[in-house]
């Protein structure tokens, strides 16, 4: 039987507080610390609050997660000295792995807690430290099918020529994050176009798409697989091939899973862990889920009546979600199949709501069967996460999802993983557009509408106030799937989009197109049918124009400059100013430095400045500059040169002298670019000769 797991009991959260959480990149006021951990050795988190009043004999309690055992713990915190009237409290924190983790401060005397502590100190804080290789992610998005023979060994098999995983080193990507490829029983009310149903009506979330997988469609057609097993198996093994040659590319795979409703018809199938630490999938053991002997007797009598569905709503319709007659939602959730509501409380019929305590993120697991399903949900992502080795997941309408799955589950999970594969930290992406300031507290990024933002920006100035705007936590992004391709959003201009493909990548942070943009794809996503994407197939074809070609080389050497530089690793940027101090909102400027903290010892020095044209139809040219990171690492006394690595000509210097640090700090540097155009420069230094 499955034991229950209730969310730790907190504090009330408070809106502001005046505690400093002291890290490699400090905090900000929603409590997301921006604390980069590189697994590779213990980060030290200082935490610090200002507290008045503290009464004579009392401790100043930090009462935390983060701490070498399991669960909660107190702190004492150490005073420190005084700001005015606040005497500083602190405590010093060793972070050993990436979690979610909620800080709260007391004043305590022997009797227990005087007070919590918020306006005046460290009110309900929650961090995530996240793991430094995130940072450089260049994702695509893959839905398998759209390409090719439409297989995970096509992907494999495939050459550079070709839509691949050779053709995506190529080009620089280091993360897939693949569309859902699990099997789907397509709704029988579906629109005639969508002749394949969509990936996100998911009927079996343990299992590859048969169609998916090359060796799995000849078992089916062989006809020798009466019950769907021989079929599973080989996809499944198919799919780890990919995963793993994948990553022998350097390449990850990121999963995009469905968390808030499944298919109809969906089959049932459960992760469970032998004595000797083995892991089993079973189908139709609901031994672990059902949430007392009564209920999982019920379900085991539905088992063997004929007359009874072989579907998890028709076994088990408790664990989806029904409402009651004043709207509410019903905690024990549908008694019968017909009771249970479509996906998105009604809005996608071509699913069932899953009854998880949250309705459209409000509200939290108050009964056995909603803690049933989260637990499941996260046994289910352990399968994919230390069974088949993803790096990482993309939560689908994440806004759906109450809060604690973030915090509670998540970091379940994590756990599990650290033992299972230690030093692998998962990354999470989480699409919201409703309750930000809530998920981005607990993932990696953001996947939201905000870019739409960068795509409209026409001027330095526009893109500088949206990449600085605090609220900004999101994957550089052009567009996902159901929504307009992003050279259609600019009106099919093949510069405009290979600028902004480009620059994105140069930025800093994770960043992310779809399988086809860097081809400068116009046509939306077709992913409820089986469609293929028209610019990769005329790649296959050798028909592909010159122009698309040409755009994607371009794309392509952004990619690969963002791989090799250890200043395009980071997310350090600073925005570069023209000497004279005139504003030109036609020349895009910033520097890019390496995370001086890094393994690689040519970080040091690794500096790349980036400039871009956001003219069309004019040649600009300017002198920019250095901000003061770029001049505290040029030795005045040295020689340098330039060479712009998104040319073809990447070895080539451009200057025709080397100039010196002291010029260069002096003088600044200038840049001269065509229409459309993205340089991106290095800057060496010039030994001997």
């Amino acid at each position: 039987m499955r034991t229950a797991s209730p969310l730790h009991p907190r504090p009330a959260p408070t809106p502001h507080f005046t505690s400093r959480i002291v890290s490699p990149g400090g905090t900000n006021v929603s409590g997301y610390t921006h604390a980069p951990f590189d697994g590779r050795r213990e980060e030290q988190l200082k935490v610090q609050c200002r507290v008045r009043d503290v009464p004579p004999g009392a401790r100043v309690v930090l009462h935390t997660n983060l701490n070498p055992g399991k669960g909660f713990a107190n702190i004492d915190m150490k005073p420190v000295g005084t700001e005015g009237p606040e005497q500083v409290f602190e405590a010093n924190l060793s972070v050993r792995h990436v979690r979610a983790y909620r800080l709260a401060a007391h004043i305590a005397n022997e009797a227990g807690v005087v007070r919590w502590l918020s306006e005046d100190g460290i009110g309900d804080t929650v961090i995530r430290p996240f793991a430094r290789e995130h940072l450089d992610l260049n994702m695509e998005q893959i839905q398998v099918d759209q390409v090719g023979d439409g297989t995970f060994q096509g992907l494999i098999d495939a050459g550079p020529e070709t839509y691949g995983l050779a053709h995506l080193e190529e080009a620089g990507i280091n993360a897939i994050w693949l569309m859902p490829p699990f099997e789907t029983k397509p709704w029988a009310h579906r629109h005639p176009h969508d002749d394949k149903g969509s990936p996100y009506a998911v009927t079996d979330p343990f299992t590859i798409k048969r169609q998916h997988s090359r060796d799995a469609r000849k078992i089916v057609e062989s006809g020798h697989d009466p019950d769907g097993e021989l079929s599973r198996t080989a996809a499944l093994k198919e799919f780890q091939r990919f995963v793993a040659a994948a990553k022998t590319r350097g390449i990850k795979v990121i999963l995009d899973v469905v968390l808030n409703h499944l298919g109809h018809d969906a089959d049932f199938r459960d992760r469970f862990t032998t004595a000797d630490g083995r892991a089993e999938i079973r189908k139709d053991d609901f031994s672990q889920i059902a949430v007392n002997q009564e209920h999982l007797a019920t379900i085991r009598r539905r088992l063997q009546n004929p007359a009874v569905a072989n579907t998890l709503q028709a076994l088990a319709s408790e664990f989806f979600a029904a409402v009651r007659p004043d709207g509410s939602i019903e905690p024990t959730g549908a008694k019968r199949p017909e009771d249970i509501v479509s996906g998105g409380w009604g809005d996608w019929r071509d699913t069932s709501q899953l009854n998880h305590g949250a309705r459209w993120g409000h509200g939290e697991p108050t009964s056995e069967a909603q803690r049933a399903v989260l637990d499941w949900l996260t046994r289910m992502l352990e399968f994919w996460a230390i069974d088949m080795d993803v790096a990482g997941f993309r939560f689908d309408n994440a806004a759906g999802l109450p809060a604690g799955f973030f915090e509670t589950c998540l970091n379940n999970l994590q756990a599990k993983v650290d033992e299972a594969h230690p030093g692998k930290n998962l990354f999470y992406m989480a699409e919201d557009f409703c309750h930000v300031d809530r998920t981005r507290t607990f993932v990696d990024r953001i996947q939201g509408g905000f870019y739409t933002s960068l795509v409209q920006a026409r001027t330095a100035s526009q893109i500088r106030d949206v990449l600085d705007h605090p609220y900004h936590q999101e994957v550089l992004t052009g567009g996902i799937h159901d929504e307009e391709r992003l050279a259609e959003l600019l009106g099919g201009d093949v510069g405009a989009a290979t600028r902004y493909l480009s620059l994105i990548q140069l930025f800093g942070g994770p960043c992310c197109r779809q399988m086809g943009d860097s081809y400068i794809e116009r046509l939306r996503s077709q992913f409820r049918s089986w469609a293929k994407v028209p610019v990769l197939v005329q790649l296959q074809d050798r028909t592909l124009a010159d122009a698309n070609i040409h755009a994607h080389q371009t794309i392509a050497r952004a990619g690969r400059a963002r791989r090799d530089q250890p200043a395009l690793k980071s997310d350090q940027r600073a925005w570069l100013q023209r000497m004279d101090g005139a504003t030109d909102e036609t020349l895009l400027a910033f520097a890019r430095h390496a995370d001086l903290d890094a393994t690689d010892p040519a970080a040091e020095h690794s500096t790349v400045l980036v400039f871009a044209n956001m003219e069309g139809e004019s040649e600009r040219e300017s002198v920019f500059r250095l901000d003061g990171e770029t001049q505290e690492r040029i030795d005045p006394n040295k020689q340098y040169n330039v060479r712009n690595i998104l040319s073809p000509r990447a070895d080539k210097q451009l200057w025709a002298a080397a100039r010196s640090g002291r010029s260069i700090i002096e003088e600044g540097v200038y840049a001269k670019l065509d229409p459309y155009e993205v340089q991106a420069l290095v800057l060496e230094e010039v030994r001997g000769g």
